[in-house]
């Protein structure tokens, strides 16, 4: 028998004076206080109890929006944990409405936030309605439900729920090749997804994910001839292959071997080429010595060659995959001798397509801002050549900071990310404190109206006055400014300031 809500047929009298009440709820601003005074008034099982009765398409829409809000609010989605409300919620997995699903999807994430919620939905058995709307024919649902599981297994409990005996067996059930369809095979890569990001949380996590046996079915799905099918499957091996663990993994099963040579082969579908170039690019990154072999002239040759693609995409993919090689001594020495890699490399300081100035610059930010060794002293050697080969008006830095007059708050912030790194160093920081101007720039407290903005900044400071040598470097006076500027922090107001003081005289 199907659950019977309380007012399941209620009087049409009683349905209209409730969804009055909350059209009233809609139109006004939403506030803790009064969310909290409506659903006292109107029982939240009364308005869940709606979703399962025949209303007009009118109705449903403000019970729906009504919901949507309420459950922005802490308050309303504990309520919803209480007893009498699980056997709707329940229910509502297989509601016709997606925009049910939806929501639910999204609550349930809300819960899975907290270790308590976890813990309560695991005690009231929801975990499992989270999991089932991984299933999901919406994508929107689905894709919440992916959210909601990510932060329930930061938990004990959570990762504990996840890799049941119970939810394994479901999760396998809805993965199963019989009877694929697009719809089954979209649901199989989406749980493919969870894993492969789980693996990547810790090392205890990858070993669950390795006994559960799902990076292993991941892996047959290599030789898949939907195109894809495989674009997804390389995504998520460049996701395991984030971590040591993870590229680990990919080594003993033979695929590092496998994509290293497919990345390289000119031959090769260059929409798959490029993703196999920045995850091989990835798995040098990691510093393993099992992966110093990925470093080759094939692999660079490559590298460049997407470099002078016409695709915007193998553009940014072939960035990223210079700034992966180049965060090892070894990596940044061979990108450096290249040098018509790295003429290649450096020309797109002015790129006509924004996004791939902008990944220009976050590129050369990551290699500056890597943590390389200390007494490898090829290292300033190699990034003061690289900055020596960027175009210059009259120099890089002259360069740089015409970029930040443009219109484009993601080559800003980028840019910040460039001055912080070059901080790090005495050839970077005489660059930057020779260039007239730039000191007032930095010290400007109101040129930066972002919070990341604000932080790079600071950031640059707290990387120049942190160096061992600053003072062989820059002015007494200059250092002076700087320090003041670091201890006021990030977000120091000097008008405020001003005007406290103001107040204090008087």
């Amino acid at each position: 028998m199907p659950h019977q809500f309380v007012m399941q047929t209620p009087v049409a009298e009683f349905v209209q004076d409730t969804i009055a009440q909350l059209d009233e709820y809609l139109k006004k601003p939403p506030t803790d206080m009064y969310t909290k005074e409506l659903f006292h008034t109107v029982p939240l099982q009364v308005v869940l109890g709606f979703l399962a009765d025949p209303l007009t398409p009118e109705q449903s829409e403000t019970v729906l929006s009504s919901l949507e809000r309420a459950f922005d609010f802490p308050a309303v989605v504990a309520e919803l944990l209480h007893d009498e409300h699980v056997p709707l919620l329940h229910i509502a997995v297989t509601h016709p409405d997606p925009r049910v699903r939806r929501l639910l999807a999204r609550v349930l994430g809300k819960v899975a936030e907290t270790e308590e919620g976890v813990s309560r939905m695991v005690q009231l058995n929801l975990f499992m309605v989270l999991l089932r709307l991984l299933e999901d024919s919406d994508t929107s649902a689905g894709a919440s439900a992916v959210a909601g599981v990510l932060a329930a297994v930061k938990y004990p409990i959570g990762l504990q729920s996840l890799f049941a005996p119970e939810s394994l067996d479901f999760l396998k059930n809805i993965c199963s090749s019989s009877g694929m369809t697009p719809q089954k095979e979209s649901v199989r890569l989406r749980v493919l997804d969870l894993f492969a990001t789980v693996s990547s949380l810790s090392a205890e996590a990858h070993e669950l994910v390795l006994k559960s046996a799902f990076l292993h079915d991941l892996l047959t799905l290599m030789d898949t001839k939907d195109s894809l099918v495989k674009f997804n499957v390389i995504e998520l091996l460049e996701k395991i292959g984030q971590t040591q663990w993870g590229g680990q993994f990919l080594l003993d099963q033979g695929v590092v071997d496998r994509i290293a040579s497919e990345a390289v082969d000119p031959n090769s579908d260059p929409l798959f080429a490029g993703r196999l170039i920045r995850l091989i690019a990835r798995l040098y990154a990691l510093g393993s010595v099992h992966f110093q072999h990925l470093l080759s002239p094939a692999l660079l040759t490559s590298i460049e060659r997407f470099l002078m693609s016409s695709d915007e995409s193998d553009k940014t993919t072939a960035l990223s995959a210079v700034a992966h090689i180049a965060s090892t001594p070894n990596g940044l020495e061979a990108v450096v001798r290249q040098s018509s890699l790295l003429s290649k490399f450096v020309r797109f300081i002015d790129s006509h397509v924004i996004p791939v100035r902008a990944a220009f610059y976050e590129a050369y930010g990551s290699i500056l801002n890597t943590s390389f060794p200390a007494d490898d002293p090829r290292v300033e050697e190699n990034l003061k050549v690289m900055y020596n080969t960027i175009p210059g008006d009259p120099n890089p830095m002259g360069s740089f900071m015409n970029q930040l007059r443009a219109p484009f708050p993601e080559i800003r912030a980028a840019v910040l990310f460039v001055f912080s790194g070059l901080a790090h160093y005495q050839f970077g920081v005489r660059a930057l404190f020779s260039h007239s101007g730039f000191l007032s720039f930095l010290l400007n407290r109101e040129s930066e109206q972002t919070k990341e903005g604000k932080e790079l900044k600071h950031k640059t400071v707290s990387n120049v006055i942190h160096q061992t040598w600053v003072r062989s470097v820059l002015d007494p006076t200059v250092i002076e400014e700087l320090e003041k500027y670091y201890r006021q922090g990030p977000f120091f107001m000097p008008t405020q300031a001003a005007v406290e003081v103001a107040t204090k005289g008087s």
